[in-house]
């Protein structure tokens, strides 16, 4: 039993190692990079990551059940509305074109850089990833369920804190300007008043996506047997 828990720590720290430390340390991309070219340290990351997320699912459906608390019902209730949170905002995010994503760096030079549900926060699916590690690490009181969950929570939340570094870095002019307009902590930019939420920009077409996919997660949860009612 000891030695799977084992096995699911090293799975977690191998996936929050390469992206806080081989994709998000500017010492280590930097020397990584030199070597073998900006293409070869994306495929690079790229099978990295697809080796992290097999194994990290692999020891999670293979460690055993240790019990550190027992979720309770107020509990499970709030994992239902953090994960639907979650979904808003990853959802909303990944149909919104953003500044901060890999590709889309050249939007920072726009006129208006922060649209739609950035106005709520700049990393809207990393913030989606966060909650929805959140949801359910509050709802799955074991261990290895605190060491999976709880390595995306960390790394969603050390990503947003180095994309904001690396975009500072080459584009301190037209990031400025966006993050003056903008917040890491959602809401924060709306309730000091740097900007305005905009339901039109948001698009409720997007909503009613995510609201979507959330149902089909719900449903599949109590398909195969994991049903967040009980």
């Amino acid at each position: 039993m000891a030695s799977n828990l084992h096995v699911m720590a090293a799975a977690a720290a191998f996936w929050f190692g390469i992206h806080a430390i081989v994709s998000g340390h500017l010492g280590v991309r930097g020397a990584l990079v030199a070597k073998i070219g900006e293409r070869g340290f994306q495929g690079l990351f790229s099978l990295l990551s697809v080796v992290a997320l097999a194994w990290i699912i692999m020891a999670y459906v293979g460690a055993p059940v240790v019990e550190v608390f027992k979720a309770t019902k107020g509990m499970k209730h709030l994992s239902f509305t953090l994960v639907l949170i979650a979904f808003l905002f990853a959802v909303l995010g990944v149909l919104t074109p953003n500044p901060s994503s890999v590709g889309q760096e050249l939007l920072l030079a726009r006129e208006n850089p922060a649209v739609g549900i950035q106005r709520v926060t700049r990393h809207p699916f990393l913030w989606g990833v966060m909650l929805w590690s959140a949801g359910h690490l509050i709802s799955n009181g074991n261990a290895a369920s605190l060491m999976f969950f709880g390595s995306f929570l960390l790394t969603a939340a050390v990503g947003t804190v180095q994309i904001d570094a690396k975009r500072r870095r080459l584009q301190p002019d037209n990031f400025a300007r966006y993050e003056a307009a903008t917040s890491n902590l959602p809401f924060a930019a709306i309730l000091s008043k740097r900007t305005k939420i905009a339901l039109g920009e948001i698009g409720y077409w997007r909503i009613a996506v995510a609201l979507g996919l959330y149902g089909v997660a719900l449903y599949l949860h109590t398909l195969f047997g994991h049903s967040p009612y009980k």
